[in-house]
C-alpha cells in the first residue's frame, strides 16, 4: 500500500501492480478490479482511506475498520519485539488511514529515536520544515501525554501549500507520528481510530517493556546465584527439581539434561531416602527445615551437605514447591571427627593424671609423713618441697584438661570480692595487695577464679623470691615486698605487680602451653588464665606497668555497673 501511495502520488494514473487479498477483503474489491483502479479512484479527495469507497461505490462500513482493528490488537498481543509493534502499527495506519507518511519514534534517554518509518518522512511530506514540526509535534506529544494536530503545515501565507500532522503519545515508549501531503486530511473518525490504535500499541509495547525487564531480572538473578559456591534448587511438591544454579551439576556430575525431570532423592544414598523425603514433607508443612545428609555424586562418592530449605506458595498462599541451599560441610565434618579424637584423648590423660599420678603421689607423701616421725633431716624438707610441685603440676593439668569441656554459667560477679577471696586461696608470703577494681562484671564465677588466682600466683612467684621454697619460685628476680594492683579498664580490668616485667620479645610467647623460664616451673598457669579469658570471649595481653612490672589487661569484659 505505501509503494501504491507513494507512486500515486507522482503519477495520479498509476495502478498497482498486486492487490493483497487483506486489502481486498477489508475494502470489498476484487483483486481484479483493484488492480484497474488508480489511486485517485480508490481514495475519495474528501475521504481518504478512513472512508474509502467499497467496490459498490459506498462508504466502507465502520465493521470493516473495527475488524481491521481487532485484527491488528491480535497481531499486536503476539508481536515480541519494538520493531515489530512499529511496523504493525505502521502497516494497519496505511490501511485504514491512508497516511503518506507514519512513523514510530522510541524514548531513548530522553531522546525520540525513529523505529519504523513508512518512508522516507522530506521524501514524503516535502520541506524540511514539515520534517522539523513533525519531530517536534512527536516530542511535545511524548513529553504531554496528549495528542498534537496541525491542519496545515508549511508556508502560513499560503494555506494550500500546507501539510497535515498528527502525533500521538506511547506513554513513556514514545510517540506516533502520522502524516499527510495535504492539508486537513485527517477528520474526526481518523483521529480515533488512530488513537485506538494507539492504545493497542501501547499496551503491547508496556508488555514487551515488562518483559524484557524481567528477563534482565532472571539473567540477573542465575548469574548471582551461579557465582555463589552453595547449591542452590527449587522443587515442586513432588520433590523434583525445577530450578537450579550451575553449582549443582559442578559437584554432582551430572548435565543440566539430566537434572531436568530428576527428584530431589535420586541425588542421596538409597540409606538416606527416608530422611530426605521426610525432611521436604516437614518443609511443606511447617515451613521451613535443616537437614543434614550425604550428597550422592554421579561416580558414587559421598559428600556431606547442610540442607536449608523453605517452602514457597502461591498467590494464595496454597504451598508450591520449595526453595533452598546447601552448602558443603565436609570440613566441619572433620573438625567435628578431629575433636571428638581430642576428647577422647584428654578424657584418657585426665584419667591418667587424677589417677595414676596421684596416686603414687599419695603414696610418696604417706611415706613421707612417716619418714619424718623416725628423723629430721633436710633432705625430707626437700623432698616435701617436690611432692609439693608435683600437687601443683596435677592441679595444673586437670585444670588445662578440664577448662575446655566445662559448661560455663555466667552471673554478675564484684571483682573486688573475687580477688580478695583468690589471694586468700594463693601463698602470697610477703606480697602485698591493693584492689582499685569497683566494676561487676558478667563471668563464671568458677572460671574467673582459675583467672585470678593463676595470674595472682604469676605476679607474686615472678616478683619475689623471699618467703618461697626455691622450687615455688617461677623465676629468680624481685623482692620481698612485691606490690601486686589490681584495677579496673574501661573494657575490663588489670593485674600488675611491681617487679622487673616480662621482657617485650617474650610476651607473645608466655601463654603457651610449657612454657616458663624457672627449671622447677609447670608453663601451665598463664595458658590456663588463656584458656578462661578466650572462653568468656575476652581478650587477654601482657604489657608492661608504669613502674616497669609486668601488667595484664583483660578486656572486651561485659560491665554491669
Amino acid at each position: 500500500m505505501a509503494d501504491y501511495q507513494e507512486s500515486s502520488e507522482k503519477n495520479p494514473d498509476t495502478r498497482p501492480s498486486h492487490a493483497p487479498d487483506r486489502f481486498c477483503e477489508q475494502f470489498g474489491y476484487t483483486r481484479a478490479e483493484l488492480l484497474e483502479l488508480s489511486f485517485e479512484e480508490f481514495v475519495a479527495e474528501e475521504s481518504h482511506a478512513l472512508r474509502g469507497e467499497t467496490g459498490a461505490g459506498e462508504a466502507a462500513p465502520v465493521e470493516t475498520y473495527l475488524e481491521a482493528l481487532r485484527t491488528a490488537a491480535r497481531q499486536l498481543v503476539e508481536a515480541d519485539t519494538v520493531e515489530e509493534v512499529a511496523e504493525l502499527t505502521v502497516d494497519t495506519l496505511h490501511g485504514l488511514v491512508g497516511s503518506s507518511h507514519a512513523g514510530i519514534y522510541t524514548s531513548d534517554e530522553d531522546e525520540l529515536v525513529p523505529v519504523v518509518s513508512s518512508d522516507q518522512t522530506a521524501a514524503s511530506l516535502g520541506d524540511s520544515l514539515t520534517v522539523e514540526r513533525g519531530e517536534e509535534m512527536a516530542r511535545t506529544a511524548y513529553e504531554t501525554g496528549e495528542p498534537q494536530y496541525d491542519a496545515s503545515v508549511g508556508e502560513r501565507d499560503d494555506p494550500t501549500d500546507g501539510r497535515c500532522l498528527l502525533a500521538l503519545p506511547l506513554d513513556e515508549h514514545g510517540a506516533l507520528l502520522v502524516g499527510s501531503a495535504e492539508t486537513n486530511a485527517f477528520g474526526d473518525r481518523d483521529i480515533e481510530i488512530a488513537r485506538t490504535l494507539t492504545l493497542h500499541a501501547t499496551t503491547a509495547l508496556d508488555r514487551i517493556s515488562a518483559d524484557q525487564t524481567l528477563r534482565e531480572e532472571w539473567v540477573f538473578v542465575d548469574q548471582t546465584l551461579d557465582t555463589i559456591a552453595d547449591l542452590f534448587y527449587v522443587l515442586d511438591l513432588n520433590g523434583t527439581l525445577q530450578r537450579w544454579n550451575d553449582r549443582l551439576p559442578e559437584v554432582t556430575g551430572y548435565a543440566d539434561a539430566d537434572i531436568e525431570g530428576m527428584n530431589a532423592v535420586e541425588f542421596f544414598p538409597e540409606d538416606e531416602h527416608g530422611r530426605i523425603s521426610d525432611a521436604i514433607e516437614t518443609v511443606l508443612t511447617t515451613g521451613q527445615t535443616t537437614v543434614e545428609a550425604d550428597l550422592l555424586t554421579a561416580d558414587g562418592e559421598r559428600i556431606p551437605y547442610e540442607f536449608i530449605a523453605n517452602r514457597l506458595t502461591d498467590r494464595d498462599g496454597t504451598p508450591s514447591g520449595l526453595v533452598g541451599v546447601g552448602r558443603d560441610i565436609t570440613e566441619r565434618k572433620e573438625r567435628e571427627q578431629q575433636l571428638a579424637r581430642q576428647n577422647e584423648r584428654l578424657e584418657e590423660f585426665t584419667s591418667v593424671v587424677s589417677h595414676d599420678l596421684r596416686n603414687p603421689l599419695n603414696v610418696a607423701q604417706g611415706r613421707l609423713k612417716l619418714a619424718r616421725k623416725e628423723c629430721d633431716s633436710d633432705h625430707l624438707t626437700t623432698l616435701a618441697s617436690a611432692h609439693d610441685r608435683m600437687e601443683t603440676l596435677i592441679e595444673d593439668l586437670l585444670a588445662l584438661a578440664r577448662g575446655g569441656a566445662t559448661t560455663m554459667d555466667p552471673e554478675d560477679v564484684a571483682l573486688a570480692n573475687v580477688v580478695t577471696r583468690c589471694w586468700q586461696n594463693v601463698e602470697t608470703a610477703g606480697a602485698t595487695l591493693h584492689v582499685d577494681a569497683t566494676h561487676t562484671i558478667r563471668a563464671d564465677h568458677a572460671r574467673l577464679q582459675q583467672l585470678l588466682e593463676n595470674l595472682i600466683r604469676n605476679a607474686v612467684e615472678h616478683g619475689s623470691t623471699g618467703n618461697q621454697t626455691p622450687s615455688d619460685d617461677a623465676v629468680d628476680h624481685g623482692g620481698t615486698d612485691v606490690l601486686v594492683r589490681v584495677g579496673d579498664l574501661p573494657s575490663g580490668f588489670f593485674i600488675e605487680d611491681d617487679g622487673p616485667g616480662i621482657p617485650e620479645e617474650t610476651r607473645a610467647q608466655i601463654f603457651e602451653a610449657g612454657y616458663t623460664t624457672a627449671d622447677d616451673g609447670t608453663g601451665y598457669g598463664l595458658q590456663i588464665a588463656n584458656e578462661v579469658a578466650v572462653a568468656h570471649g575476652w581478650d587477654i595481653i601482657a604489657s608492661e606497668a608504669d613502674n616497669g612490672g609486668a601488667r595484664f589487661e583483660i578486656t572486651d569484659v561485659t560491665l554491669c555497673d
